[in-house]
C-alpha cells in the first residue's frame, strides 16, 4: 500500500482500545457509521505467538493487511476434527462484556492462510476464525452492519471436559 495512504490512515485513528484480546494489539477507530458499519485499524506492537480463541462475528467483514502479516485460521465442522464446546455469546455493548450460553459440541478442523502486506481477506458473520498478528502488523478492518446479535466461540473439550479458554482479563480493552 502507498506509504502516504498509510500515513493518512494512521493520522485518522482515534479512540484506541489497547490490549484488544491479546497483549500489544490495539484497535483504533477510523470511522463509525453506527449500525451501517465501522472502519477500524488493528495495530500489533509485539509478536503474537498464539491464535486468538476461535470465534465468529455479528457482521461480515473485509480486511486489508497494510503492514506486516496475519495468519487467519478458518474453522469448519468435520467428523475428522477435534471436539469443541460451541458457546453462543451475546455482546453487551461494551468491549469484553458478554453473556454466554453453552450451545452444542461439535468437531472442527482448521485451514490456516497467511496474508502479507497488500493482501485482502474477509469473512461472513456465520464463519468461525482465529487469527494471529505479526509484530508491526497493521490491518484495515471494514466491519459491515450487524446481521445477528450474537457470536459463537469454540473452546476445547478434552476427555469430556470443557476447557474455558475464552475470557476477559482486567488488562484487556484499555481505553487510550
Amino acid at each position: 500500500m502507498n506509504p502516504d495512504v498509510i500515513r493518512h490512515l494512521v493520522s485518522m485513528r482515534k479512540s484506541p482500545l489497547h490490549n484488544y484480546i491479546v497483549p500489544g494489539l490495539t484497535s483504533w477507530m477510523i470511522m463509525d457509521n453506527g449500525n451501517l458499519g465501522k472502519v477500524r485499524m488493528f495495530d500489533c506492537a509485539r509478536e503474537q505467538h498464539e491464535f486468538i480463541t476461535p470465534h465468529s462475528h455479528r457482521f461480515d467483514f473485509t480486511a486489508c493487511v497494510i503492514e506486516g502479516g496475519v495468519e487467519n485460521a478458518l474453522w469448519t465442522p468435520s467428523i475428522d476434527g477435534d471436539e469443541y464446546q460451541v458457546t453462543r455469546t451475546t455482546y453487551l455493548n461494551e468491549p469484553g462484556k458478554y453473556e454466554s450460553e453453552l450451545w452444542q459440541r461439535d468437531k472442527f478442523i482448521t485451514d490456516v492462510i497467511a496474508y502479507d502486506s497488500g493482501e485482502w481477506y474477509g469473512m461472513k458473520f456465520n464463519e468461525i476464525h482465529s487469527i494471529k498478528f505479526s509484530k508491526g502488523a497493521k490491518v484495515l478492518f471494514f466491519e459491515g452492519p450487524a446481521k445477528v446479535d450474537f457470536s459463537y466461540v469454540l473452546e476445547p473439550v478434552v476427555d469430556g471436559e470443557h476447557m474455558k479458554t475464552m475470557r476477559t482479563e482486567p488488562w484487556m480493552f484499555k481505553r487510550g
